[in-house]
């Protein structure tokens, strides 16, 4: 690519890479949102969306990297902008990220409560011998739950 056709082509390619960068940052924020409002189902509805943005961010940050010296260079709107965006991105990442540890925590602690409250409740784990009687396990600390994905 000739430097006459970089400079035509750079500066758009930095629109639609600040365009890729707002629409991954808008869907983290909702996704932050829904987890810190504990509608961790609505969340996962984002997946296909988040994964596809994510998808387009990273094809578009790649040519970018490959001409990272002729976008360094440029002094232009579109490539102040696109740095505005990147540093909105890297803030809405770290939000994310707590909130998905957040909610993972919870729900770990919500496994181990309904464990507890079950091995509480029977006593212990039931089981099948190997002639198909039924024995329950009195091991303490044992903590064996089957849950459904429905749940």
């Amino acid at each position: 690519m000739s430097e006459a056709e970089k400079q035509v082509i750079l500066p758009d390619m930095a629109n639609e890479l600040a365009d890729a960068v707002s629409s991954l940052t808008s869907v983290l924020a909702m996704e932050t949102e829904l987890l810190k409002a504990g509608r961790v189902r609505d969340a996962l509805r984002l997946e296909t969306q988040k994964s596809n943005t994510a998808e387009s961010y990273v094809r578009l940050m790649r040519i970018a990297n490959e001409n990272v010296e002729t976008l360094g260079g440029q002094e232009s709107q579109s490539y102040k902008q696109l740095q505005t965006k990147l540093a909105d991105l890297t803030l809405a990442v770290e939000e994310n990220v707590a909130a998905l540890v957040s909610a993972k925590s919870v729900s770990e602690d919500l496994i181990e409560t309904a464990a507890s409250y079950v091995n509480n409740k029977i006593g212990g784990a039931s089981t099948y011998t190997s002639n198909g009687n039924m024995q329950v396990s009195h091991a303490k600390g044992t903590k064996s739950v089957a849950l459904s994905k429905e749940i």
